[in-house]
């Protein structure tokens, strides 16, 4: 585990206070050095909280990470640096979804990820796997599709089968999660792959950061 000092009270963008019930295996002090450097203080306007803690509100959907409330918990269990920066700037996306809602209003960003499920569909039934009882031109979570797309084809196979058409198979999970995906490549890694395989996305955030004053890319 890494050490944090103690009686040290840390605080993201020297605002937002970082709250350590359960001690993490990763640098969080690293974390939000490096998260101050890449995602803007105008996109985190409706983050309150961020809780590290084997919280309910994790153990009880399994997850090492969610946004709630204004909160993102956040598990200690995450196994090193690099992942714990990658799953906290996707609950932020998850908090900007909920913050700035203009995003999805002419439904660009809808109409683009429907299409590509509706190619994925294609592309398996290529491969001989049944899709029939799937819905394919649904933008929102259902465990049903999750666990066929997790459980039946696999992750292995889908990352392959839709490369340069998802950044990951579990974008494909619904619209929201295809969105985050996005938002974290696009601050962390290649902004311009988000634009060659998610350009709705890309150009979303990119008019979002305009409006917001904002230039970081």
């Amino acid at each position: 585990m890494i050490p944090i000092r103690e009686k040290k009270e840390l605080m993201l963008f020297n605002r937002i206070p970082v709250i350590i019930q359960d001690r993490p295996n990763y640098d969080l002090e690293n974390i939000l050095s490096s998260l101050k450097k890449t995602v803007p203080y105008s996109m985190v306007r409706d983050l309150d909280y961020v809780v590290v803690a084997n919280s309910k509100h994790l153990e009880d959907r399994e997850l090492d990470s969610v946004f709630m409330d204004g909160v993102i918990y956040i598990s200690p269990a995450i196994e090193n640096t690099e992942e714990a920066l990658l799953t906290i700037v996707h609950e932020i996306a998850h908090s900007v979804e909920e913050g700035f809602p203009q995003i999805y209003e002419d439904q660009t960003i809808e109409t683009e990820f429907i299409a590509k499920r509706i190619k994925l569909m294609q592309i398996l039934n290529a491969h001989d796997i049944e899709t029939a009882g799937y819905d394919f031109v649904s933008t929102e979570y259902e465990e049903k599709f999750d666990d066929f797309l997790y459980l039946q084809v696999g992750y292995p196979l889908l990352r392959s089968l839709t490369s340069g058409l998802f950044m990951s198979p579990y974008a494909i999970t619904s619209v929201r999660e295809y969105f985050a995906d996005a938002f974290e490549e696009y601050f962390l890694r290649d902004p311009m792959g988000v634009k060659l395989i998610s350009p709705a996305v890309y150009h979303k955030i990119e008019e979002l950061l305009e409006s917001l004053g904002e230039r970081f890319i």
